[in-house]
């Protein structure tokens, strides 16, 4: 017979505060990377759709992408990011109430 030994760690305050931080952290750094993905086909689509010299066209547009996000637009996507970050962060507390209702009591309440 296999005997298993586990222990337990109870987490300060400090700490709790510390693991959310860092989950709401996750989620804007990910809305970001999305956000920024995003524009950088924006701008390699239409900066390739706008091209009158076919010869040039192309030419370098990814690069252009990050080049125009992080000197002109980077205030925007983080702050779009950011509150998008807010969004999924409410989301999945509320995901997380509604779990924790459902296992309780088997279904919703209807003012909930």
């Amino acid at each position: 017979m296999v005997t298993l030994k586990y222990t337990t760690y109870q987490y300060t305050e400090t700490e709790k505060y510390m693991i959310y931080g860092a989950v709401f952290f996750f989620f804007w750094v990910t809305a970001f990377l999305i956000a920024l993905a995003d524009f950088v086909l924006i701008v390699a689509v239409a900066s390739w759709y706008f091209t009158e010299n076919t010869d040039k066209r192309g030419d370098f547009s990814i690069l252009k992408g990050y080049y125009w996000a992080f000197r002109f637009n980077v205030g925007s996507l983080l702050f779009g990011s950011f509150i998008i970050a807010v969004v999924w962060t409410i989301r999945i507390i509320f995901e997380y109430i509604e779990r924790k209702i459902k296992a309780n009591s088997g279904e919703m309440h209807p003012t909930l």
